[in-house]
């Protein structure tokens, strides 16, 4: 299954566009859907996935990361939401000394366009088995957030890579924080796009982490847009495995998350691994950004989602949501 934004029906006649979103190759496309906003440059549902991990020292709120809501389908209309984010991000945080050490905060948007300060309990966040720079964390989002979850049924997974034939050159946006301006009364992320460098062939070594799997994509990492999602999009004329599929909405899946790039160090005249982890100083303004940056796989974030602790609990949501909807029994006086 893949993301593809929603149409509504219309008795119009059929409506020619010229689809030419994200850079690609602009495709024809025929809808009867009178409501124009579904083809905007980037769904909804990836811009408001999408919030600014946060601490507090000494009564100031630092915003220093990204991080975006994903659910898993507990029936047909609802999911249990969990927010994603870098793994570093939170060691990051953990190393400031900050006022709360028992939560993490996260800037969300309201539905009156001001933005609000949620906490997460420190000890709620899991991560893979494996040496894997993912952190995962259940997170209820109330009705008057402005926010939304990307389904875990548009992961792109080695089973959906296989499928759809996605490989080198494949076109990827990143939606994340940039620092300098994240927005004063709302959260502002800006989207950064690239193209598939390499695929996960073989390991890739991201320095204090060690060797771990991921995608190179040729798109500029900058610290705080770590833990950002990255979408891969699917349009044009492609070839698959099953054949040919030719124009059509554009179709989105979640390639990863952004773990860091590589910088250029001019005093060593080498290339240097950067994990982006959120600075609150000036290190590192002799070093060059060499555009290649690391994203960890989406297989490695439902992993973690797939643990143990995270079943159990949708599995007692599920029943829950089982006898909520049973009928109630006639009774006797």
């Amino acid at each position: 299954m893949s993301y593809e934004p929603s149409l509504k029906h219309s008795c119009l006649p059929d409506t020619v566009l010229w689809d030419c979103r994200l850079g690609g190759n602009p495709q024809m496309v025929v809808t009867t859907s009178p409501d124009l906003g579904a083809y905007m440059q980037v769904p909804s549902v990836m811009r408001k996935c999408v919030a600014f991990l946060c601490f507090q020292k000494s009564g100031n709120v630092h915003i220093v990361g990204t991080a975006f809501f994903v659910g898993v389908a507990l029936d047909d209309t609802r999911s249990a939401s969990y927010v994603v984010t870098a793994r570093h991000n939170l060691l990051a945080i953990d190393a400031r000394n900050f006022d709360d050490p028992q939560h993490v905060m996260l800037r969300i948007n309201m539905t009156d366009g001001t933005s609000k300060f949620a906490k997460i309990v420190r000890k709620a966040w899991l991560f893979p088995e494996e040496n894997s720079d993912v952190a995962v964390a259940p997170f209820a989002i109330p009705e008057e957030f402005d926010q939304e979850v990307f389904p875990v049924e548009s992961f792109a997974t080695e089973e959906v890579i296989e499928r759809e034939a996605i490989g080198i050159g494949e076109e990827v946006f990143l939606i994340g924080l940039f620092v300098k301006h994240f927005g004063k009364h709302k959260n502002n992320p800006i989207l950064r796009v690239g193209n598939i460098a390499a695929m996960p062939d073989e390991p890739v070594d991201a320095g204090s982490l060690g060797h771990i799997d991921a995608y190179l994509v040729e798109a500029r990492s900058i610290g705080g847009i770590s833990g950002s999602p990255v979408f891969v999009c699917l349009a044009g004329v492609r070839k698959n495995p099953s054949g040919t599929q030719i124009g059509g909405t554009p179709r989105y899946f979640l390639l990863g998350l952004m773990h860091g790039h590589w910088n250029w160090d001019h005093s060593k005249d080498n290339p240097v691994f950067d994990s982006d982890e959120p600075r609150m100083d000036s290190s590192g303004l002799d070093h060059i950004n060499t555009g290649i940056a690391v994203v960890i796989p989406a297989s490695k974030i439902l992993s973690v989602l797939n643990a143990k602790r995270f079943e159990e609990a949708r599995q007692a949501m599920k029943k829950s949501l089982e006898l909520q909807n049973a009928p109630e029994p006639d009774r006797h006086e």
